[in-house]
């Protein structure tokens, strides 16, 4: 297994559990500052993921194109 496959792993179970939070905290009750519960939170959290996603990828796009420069 080389470093980059570790490296997509790591990310690939840090997007689940960060998803299984998520699922988590939208199943709590309305309270009194949320009067119509938590559902909304897991989109808000699995957007939040995505754009973690894709902020990597550009990251590592802009990586490749310095070292190969």
């Amino acid at each position: 297994m080389t470093l980059s496959d570790t490296l997509h792993n790591l990310a690939d179970s840090s997007a689940i559990f960060i998803a299984f939070l998520a699922g988590k905290c939208s199943r709590k009750k309305p309270d009194k500052y949320r009067t119509f519960g938590y559902q909304r939170q897991e989109f808000n959290i699995n957007h939040i993921t995505l754009q973690m996603g894709y902020g990597c990828c550009l990251g590592n796009e802009k990586l490749i194109n310095q070292i190969t420069t």
